[in-house]
């Protein structure tokens, strides 16, 4: 469980969220991708594949990393920062140097005594502006961490009392979906007060690479077509990892007994010639069945047997829309 102190930085109030290492992998990965789409050679042909083969598993393990779950009652029940004391450790180390100073023989010859008693004189005055500075940060960090503090007890207080505002409040604050808008997909959410509805947009065209690349017997870096095949089982994969991901910090942040998520793809109709954003996968979450599945080990698209879900796949065609499933009839 995390608790307010793992939240509020002394620093500043930028700092909500601490960066963790599958998030700088994710961003390093897309990144990468991205450089790749626009060369159409790589300085290093061998760091271009292994790049390929990082995406690849990026792709694949969204669902592995999520935040820590929020304990809201400890939040709310922390106490405030103690306040910075003043520290005059820089003026104490300089006047202990003034005090200590005495005129060598080469000092009283050269006749420098002087100047330099009122050089230690003036580091002791510039000692006290920089424990004086340093005090006022400390105070400025403290202000900020005390308006951090209010800012979450005010949410904290609401998530314990159902207040779906503070259920959005909450997810606005700490933007625990952030990690899958670096490859590409967008999310909405709607909250009730023991339910969460996601929708989620992936665009497999910009998210999944259609290429393959390889070295050739010369060293240098070669491409072909990904399968249609291996496409669409990547893809279903990373649709299936999302849904996992997004399902797993709705739950770590918010105290909803079911979270249900409609994956938004992508479909051609064959018969109208034309590309329409349809329902691809819906599934319906419970955090009892989510808990119990080992995220190291499981494939994300056969994780959805789990759930109650809706999908239709084929590796020759890809995804088929299928229906969204509504949280409220489920609860009913």
């Amino acid at each position: 469980m995390t608790t307010l102190n793992s939240f509020i930085r002394s620093a500043a109030a930028a700092g909500r969220r601490v960066e963790r290492s599958q998030q700088k992998r994710t961003r390093e990965a897309a990144r990468a991708y991205k450089l790749q789409l626009k060369q159409d050679a790589m300085s290093s042909a061998a760091s271009a594949v292994d790049q390929y083969e990082e995406y690849i598993d990026v792709l694949k393990s969204v669902h592995k990393d999520v935040s820590d779950t929020v304990d809201w009652l400890a939040l709310l029940n922390e106490d405030a920062p103690k306040e910075p004391i003043f520290s005059s450790q820089n003026e104490k180390a300089a006047s202990a140097n003034l005090l200590v100073y005495k005129p060598s023989f080469l000092d009283k010859i050269l006749g420098i005594s002087n100047k330099k008693i009122e050089k230690l004189t003036k580091q002791v005055e510039v000692a006290k502006q920089i424990d004086q500075n340093d005090f006022n940060t400390l105070m400025l960090q403290h202000k900020e961490s005390l308006e951090e503090q209010q800012t979450l007890k005010r949410i904290a207080k609401g998530i314990l009392e159902n207040d779906i505002h503070s259920y959005k409040d909450a997810i606005d604050y700490f933007s625990p979906f952030s990690e899958i808008g670096e490859l590409g997909s967008k999310m909405e959410m709607s909250v009730a007060p023991s339910n969460a509805t996601l929708h989620l947009h992936v665009n497999s065209s910009s998210i999944i690479p259609g290429y393959i690349p390889s070295l050739t017997s010369t060293g240098k870096l070669s491409r072909k077509n990904m399968p249609a095949a291996k496409f669409n089982e990547l893809y279903q994969d990373y649709v299936c990892s999302c849904i996992l991901r997004v399902a797993r910090e709705t739950l770590a942040y918010l105290p909803v007994n079911l979270v249900v998520v409609n994956a938004m793809g992508e479909i051609y109709n064959s018969a109208t010639g034309i590309t329409k954003e349809e329902v691809i996968v819906s599934v319906a979450i419970s955090p009892d069945i989510l808990n119990r599945l080992n995220f190291e080990l499981i494939d994300p698209s056969d994780s959805m047997k789990n759930f109650i879900s809706n999908m239709k796949f084929s590796k020759t065609t890809g995804f088929s829309a299928v229906q969204k499933i509504e949280a409220e009839k489920l609860i009913k």
